[in-house]
């Protein structure tokens, strides 16, 4: 029998690194498909369509000036999606092979975005990871030592929204705690 596939998203600051951590710690493969999209940012072709798209001052010597770019593109919708554009469909390819070699009774794949990306469709389950707006931006201050405009923006562009009957809510607003205690009550169903 396949494993249920189950995706964990939620907007930044929201924790979903977190509780894919949890998940790590508990034995679930976990697929992180922003960690798919830094190792593409590496790849020649994929560099090299982003000089194209955007100018060249975002790659220097070879390397994907990642800030930088983030600054340029979050400001405006259209280069968003120009830059989505680039990534998503190979981040969905790398996606359904890692999640097609997990083993046991679910495997979990990480992503900001799987709404927009129409993703959602390719899984069982979507656990919606929910924060309030002023806790996400006082973890990503802190984590990434943003500012607030520039984590607004980004709040922006992400729209991690859902319904119906496979997506389970997780209140993240609270300790650490809680947010264990809630997804180990939903991994009841996978013995």
């Amino acid at each position: 029998m396949k494993p249920s596939r189950v995706a964990v998203t939620g907007g930044i600051g929201s924790g979903k690194s977190e509780a894919c951590r949890y998940l790590r710690s508990r034995g679930y493969t976990v697929v992180d498909c922003d960690e798919i999209a830094r190792e593409l940012a590496n790849d020649p072709e994929i560099l090299a369509e982003i000089s194209e798209a955007f100018g060249e001052g975002f790659v220097k010597d070879g390397k994907l000036q990642r800030r930088e770019l983030g600054r340029h593109v979050f400001a405006s919708r259209s280069l968003t999606e120009r830059l989505n554009g680039i990534f998503y469909g190979r981040i969905a390819e790398e996606m359904e092979k890692q999640l097609s070699e997990g083993k046991g009774k679910a495997v979990f794949a990480e992503g900001p975005q799987l709404f927009e990306r129409g993703m959602d469709k390719d899984f069982d389950e979507i656990w919606l990871i929910e924060t309030g707006e002023e806790e996400r931006i006082k973890r990503v201050a802190a984590r990434d030592k943003m500012q607030e405009e520039e984590i607004l923006l980004r709040i922006k562009r992400q729209n991690a929204c859902g319904e119906g009957d496979k997506v389970k809510i997780i209140n993240n607003d609270g300790e650490i705690t809680s947010l264990y205690k809630q997804i180990d009550c939903l991994l009841l169903q996978f013995p």
